[in-house]
């Protein structure tokens, strides 16, 4: 059961034949458009303003209306207050009367996913404390009547949010005011020139143009992990990935032979043709001459080739020659699209990284040291290593997928090696 209609009692809520002013209803997302691209399980924040359509009337006196969205169920609504008692937030003064089968209040009821008989009325019978069913208070004139007219302008009847179901396919969907004939939207006026001598004698208003808010609903396509791959060479060439967790950010160090390709995973499809150089952008600091100063990496010399792979579901980025070591990087997408439109989104990975090559840092802790030395030494004699063990793709310093003398001799000489104090490349 879903229905839910009003029966107004009280005297000046009656709602009479409609005259010649109606509402203007609007369903908008908070910036005031009524259309917005999400991915399934996101959260769509709305709004819905009236605006009167003539100034002859003392605004608005009551408002109901229901909701419909084609996407999935809906949730209470909020009465859209806030510290600011004036014309620009009139809704204060409506509640829920006495008659709306609402019990929920002016945020209305869900009823069967459809949210029922959201809004209410001022006090324009000129009710005292001593009966709390109906409205108390003073009454605001000028409610969504237009500002050219007197008024207060457009008001925000109400606000909410609502889940976008995160197994939704992708589509268009939308947020509506329910126009069935059972719970059709409904507006009382303030007749003009009333003062609220004895009370605020009221008359209905027509419902004018109803513009409803589309959803539409795109594939996702969220960064779900980053990955540095490096080539180990000798007989078969084998890439070896190193995991990116986001919650490394910034901690994460490349320790083979600089930074050459990274791999970007998605969760879902791109649209291959935005997974291009030109959406990649790369900056770098390394420490500078002076204690404690830091400079640019020079990458003029260093290209970036980009390109979508494995089945669209992946982007991967190749610096050509590789990015100097001994440095820190920031590296981020910007203008990366799904393949149903609509951008990819942060996800679990993250739009940017920030991550440090140093040849020789086994143990991950941003410098070489002797730990890093008596690692490697540790491994010896791993041939060929094992790309599934972590310790081992770490310590073939040289990258040539053994570990022996050769990488505990490289490592040594890369001792003192620190970048532990560069910042965070912010990249212009």
């Amino acid at each position: 059961m879903k229905k839910a209609i009003l029966t107004v009692i009280a005297a000046g809520l009656t709602a009479s034949a409609a005259m010649a002013t109606n509402i203007d209803l609007s369903v908008q997302q908070t910036n005031g458009t009524n259309a917005i691209s999400v991915a399934p399980g996101a959260t769509v924040d709305y709004k819905i303003v009236g605006t009167l359509t003539d100034g002859v009337n003392e605004g608005l006196a009551l408002i109901g209306l229901s909701l419909h969205f084609t996407g999935g169920p809906l949730n209470p609504a909020n009465t859209p207050l806030d510290g600011d008692f004036t014309c620009a937030n009139p809704m204060r003064n409506f509640v829920k009367m006495e008659g709306m089968t609402n019990p929920d209040g002016y945020d209305g009821t869900v009823i069967g996913g459809d949210l029922i008989q959201a809004g209410g009325a001022q006090n324009t019978i000129n009710n005292t404390v001593g009966n709390a069913l109906f409205p108390i208070g003073a009454v605001l004139v000028g409610v969504a009547k237009p500002l050219a007219e007197g008024g207060c302008g457009p008001a925000v009847l109400l606000t909410g949010s609502l889940s976008v179901p995160p197994n939704l396919a992708p589509g268009p969907y939308v947020l509506r005011i329910i126009q069935d004939g059972i719970n059709d939207p409904f507006a009382n006026v303030i007749i003009d020139g009333e003062d609220g001598t004895v009370f605020w004698a009221t008359e209905a208003a027509g419902i004018g143009t109803v513009t409803n808010l589309t959803i539409n609903v795109t594939q996702v396509c969220d960064v779900a992990r980053w990955d540095s791959v490096n080539t180990h060479t000798r007989s078969g060439q084998t890439d070896l990935v190193v995991p990116l967790e986001i919650s490394n950010d910034g901690l994460f160090t490349e320790p083979r032979s600089g930074l050459k390709k990274v791999v970007v995973s998605f969760n879902g499809t791109i649209n291959a043709a935005t997974a291009t150089a030109g959406n990649v952008v790369v900056c770098g600091l390394k420490r500078g001459v002076t204690p404690d100063t830091y400079v640019p990496v020079d990458l003029n010399g260093v290209g970036v080739t980009a390109a979508a792979v494995a089945g669209d579901t992946k982007m991967e980025i190749i610096f050509e020659p590789r990015l100097p070591d001994f440095a820190r990087y920031t590296i981020a997408l910007g203008g990366v699209e799904c393949s149903g439109g609509g951008a990819a989104q942060a996800g679990t990975g993250g739009l940017s990284r920030v991550l440090f090559a140093i040849q020789g840092d086994m143990t991950n802790d941003r410098r070489v040291n002797s730990t890093d030395v008596g690692g490697c030494r540790t491994q010896i004699p791993r041939d060929p290593i094992d790309p599934a063990i972590l310790t081992e793709v770490r310590g073939d310093v040289n990258n040539d997928k053994r570990i022996n003398s050769t990488d505990v001799g490289f490592a040594r000489t890369l001792v003192g090696n620190d970048a532990r104090t560069i910042p965070d490349p912010v990249c212009p």
